[in-house]
């Protein structure tokens, strides 16, 4: 067999005489799939489901395969009809007679397998059960598996062995793993010992991950087995993946492969029998994994109906393990933070912020990022839309903040200007599409500039004064421009690359998908601006089905091609751009390979100085008022030493950086005044970075509490510096609250003391943001 061959199983070999006998059966109405394997004497172990075509009943067989994957002649064993169970009178009939999903595992010198009785109600059940050296027949009676809290339905425990104790794992991302005590006569309970999490963009394009084989020991750390299920046009499909943790508690991930591992599957999307499940078009189903020598010998269910085993280079999946960053934990309810008294001489003081600037601008953290098809939010933004906040502060030296109630706005990137209400200011919006135009009660807007022609003749249509607009362009253009210091950095160090692919947020997902070899050339929208920038440039060309996409790409003199959205993206405003910038004859792309053939758009001629001449400043400054809003979202990076004062009042947060504020003292105080109504619930998120240098004795930890509320602690990982968000709750007393957030640090040590010789003055943690928001109540 060669790496990408597959032995495939005749099912008619695989059924069990005793069964195919009974009501004169023929072998051929067996499904026989999802096969688990074992290392035993002379080769292998393998235990399979096995349904009779029309039969609501679910068995399990087992039958010995020698080294080149032969079945042993004589050794198919029909494993249900020996199956006891030790607290027999608490199961139904079902827990009794449904057997699914079988796992080996080799725990303690002995072998064992597990199964469940799928979606029995009220709760399923997972059972344990030791096996005979042969892997054949059970040794004893089967026990439940079982852990608190559960959920309705548990399945897919991976158990291993860790330092002589026996765990199984719960769950995957996060990965929380339970302990659990083979000695316990009649039921496994095992308890929750440790969670972590990691990050990855794996289960947000191609779905949850879940348990497939025991992890096995490389290199001290144990590889492990999943898979996961995600939606095609055609249909969803079931794939392989890997991913490896740490040996010891508490088991971080430290690796995962970034995209599906290919079990070869000579039948496609061909099935024999009637489907299981109706909206499959493909499952490869990874059930067992053996290490032998240098390669891993892989058990998998084709198509839910037919059984395969490969055999790869363990090389081969070592190599597409990519390295993932491991997170914290986060404990509520710690011990209140003790801040030192405040010195008499110190000039910490509340002071009334100034207000930003109210800008319309689409804020989609937390929302949806791939329409019906996944469950992922944006975690950043839309670049494109924070780009309108990028460059109105950039232009205006002032921070901007999103709008409340029905004050009057500034409205720039994005194709937005139907939000506008009367007295409304415009600088460079768009239309969406012909649906969304403006309210017929919007009689006065103050317009400078607009994207394109097409939403110029709506605006005039529409009886709206447009004589100060001199200049049709989109304001995201101007990126490379007001923040050409980075850009020319970013463009020493950029690495040349063929091509660069944006998708639309709708279009990211299913593109991915359909495009998976090419994954490395793709760019999420849910990025920064200046991210984006980093993304792109040194690319030949970008292909995207974000507008902002091609604007950004097009600003740095790389040529786009417009990709044709798939998830529905109204096409007006790509036209409405095109034409804005003098190019008439547009090409739009059916498909990536269309667009990478093809010769892209000629690049427009920017005028990015008469751009910024028509930003109406002298209109857009009395918009501010003095307070922080409800609503607002303040960064620390984004203030001048000069302005911060007039915002803000701290103690021991006196060491500014380029990302935000340094916390210079074992406790630490910031304080502002929150405009807002007397009785109002609101919530104080902010978002910092911990100083946690590796040598510390024992990793930093932050604890934080806002006016004398509730603490939250944050704990990281040694050397570990992730962000963090925490929220803090807090009621308004008046229209101007004041709010202190106190700050109580572990570690307070200077850079230059543990050997980094640039800074001298202690740090803790660098405050990077601040958001105010209404507190969501439950019902």
């Amino acid at each position: 067999m060669t790496e990408l061959d597959a032995k495939l199983f005749d099912n008619s070999e695989l059924v069990p005489t005793v069964w195919s006998q009974e009501g004169a059966r023929e072998a051929s109405g067996f499904r026989i799939f999802n096969p688990t394997i074992v290392g035993v004497e002379g080769g292998y172990a393998m235990c399979y489901r096995v349904v009779q075509d029309g039969s609501d009943h679910r068995w399990l067989a087992t039958c010995q395969l020698d080294r080149a994957f032969n079945i042993v002649p004589g050794s198919v064993t029909p494993l249900s009809n020996f199956l006891d169970f030790a607290q027999r009178p608490l199961l139904n009939e079902r827990a009794l007679n449904w057997h699914a999903d079988p796992r080996y595992f080799v725990l303690k010198g002995k072998i064992y397998l597990s199964w469940n009785d799928g979606a029995n109600r009220p709760l399923n059940n997972q059972f344990l059960m030791e096996m005979d050296a042969t892997g054949l027949l059970p040794v004893g009676k089967a026990r439940v598996m079982s852990c608190s809290p559960r959920r309705q339905i548990e399945k897919n425990w991976m158990l291993f062995e860790a330092n002589g104790d026996v765990y199984g794992i719960y769950s995957i991302a996060p990965l929380a793993v339970l302990k659990f005590d083979l000695d316990q006569p009649d039921r496994l309970d095992g308890k929750i010992i440790s969670q972590t999490g990691w990050s990855t963009d794996y289960e947000g394009f191609y779905g949850i991950l879940r348990g497939s084989a025991q992890p096995i020991m490389v290199d001290q750390h144990f590889l492990t087995l999943a898979h996961s299920s995600f939606k095609t046009p055609a249909g969803r499909i079931y794939c392989a993946s890997f991913y490896s943790f740490s040996a010891d508690a508490p088991f971080r991930v430290d690796a995962a492969t970034a995209q599906p591992f290919e079990l070869p599957n000579p039948n496609g999307s061909t099935f024999h029998f009637p489907r299981l499940n109706a909206e499959v078009s493909e499952v490869v189903y990874p059930c067992g994994m053996v290490a032998q020598g240098e390669r891993l010998v892989i058990s998998y269910g084709i198509n839910d109906e037919q059984c395969a085993i490969t055999s790869v280079p363990l090389a081969t999946v070592t190599t597409l393990l990519e390295p993932v960053s491991s997170s914290f934990a986060v404990h509520n309810g710690a011990t209140p933070v003790s801040p030192t008294p405040i010195p008499e001489d110190s000039s910490y003081t509340p002071l009334i912020p100034a207000e930003p600037i109210p800008l319309m601008w689409w804020d989609c953290v937390g929302k949806k990022f791939d329409g019906s098809i996944g469950d992922r939010k944006f975690q950043i933004g839309n670049f494109g839309d924070i780009a309108s906040r990028d460059v109105v502060e950039s232009i205006m030296q002032w921070p901007t903040r999103p709008v409340t109630g029905g004050q009057r706005k500034l409205i720039s990137i994005g194709s937005v200007i139907h939000t506008a209400s009367n007295r409304d200011i415009i600088w460079g919006s768009g239309m969406k599409g012909t649906k969304m135009m403006l309210n017929d009660s919007v009689k006065e807007l103050g317009v400078y500039a607009v994207r394109g022609p097409l939403t110029l003749d709506m605006v005039r249509r529409h009886g709206i004064d447009i004589s100060k607009v001199s200049h049709l362009f989109d304001p995201g253009c101007l990126i490379p421009h007001l923040f050409e210091d980075h850009v020319a950095v970013a463009r020493a160090s950029a690495k040349s690359t063929t091509f660069k692919i944006i998708p639309h947020y709708r279009d990211d997902m299913m593109l991915r998908r359909m495009h998976y070899r090419l994954n490395r050339h793709f760019v999420s929208v849910d990025c920064t601006p200046l991210q984006m920038v980093d993304a792109i440039i040194g690319a030949e060309r970008v292909v995207s089905s974000s507008l902002h996409g091609i604007i950004f790409a097009e600003s740095l003199g790389i040529p786009a091609c417009w990709l044709a959205p798939i998830g529905g993206e109204d096409e007006l405003k790509y036209y409405d751009y095109y034409y804005g910038t003098g190019r008439f004859a547009v090409k739009r792309f059916e498909s990536v390979e269309d667009a990478l053939r093809a010769e892209p758009m000629p690049l427009p001629k920017f005028d990015f100085q008469s751009y910024i001449d028509t930003f109406p400043k002298n209109e857009v400054e009395p918009l501010g008022e003095f307070g922080i809003g409800v609503g607002a979202t303040v960064s620390f990076a984004r203030f001048e030493e000069s302005k911060f004062v007039r915002h803000f009042s701290c103690l021991d947060m006196d060491h500014p950086g380029a990302e935000g504020l340094w916390g210079t003292g074992k406790y630490s105080r910031v304080s502002a005044n929150v405009l807002a109504r007397e009785g109002d619930e609101l919530v104080a998120t902010i978002r910092l970075r911990p100083f946690n240098h590796a040598d510390f004795q024992r990793p930093q930890a932050i604890a934080v509490s806002v006016n004398g509320g509730p603490t939250t602690e944050m704990e990281w990982g040694r050397g570990e510096t992730d962000d963090v968000a925490i929220e803090l709750p807090f009621t308004a007393t008046g229209r101007q609250t004041p709010m202190e957030i106190i700050f109580g640090a572990r570690n307070c040590r200077s850079p230059k003391s543990l050997g980094i010789p640039a800074i001298e003055v202690p740090l803790t943690f660098c405050l990077l943001s601040l958001n105010i928001a209404p507190s969501i109540q439950a019902d």
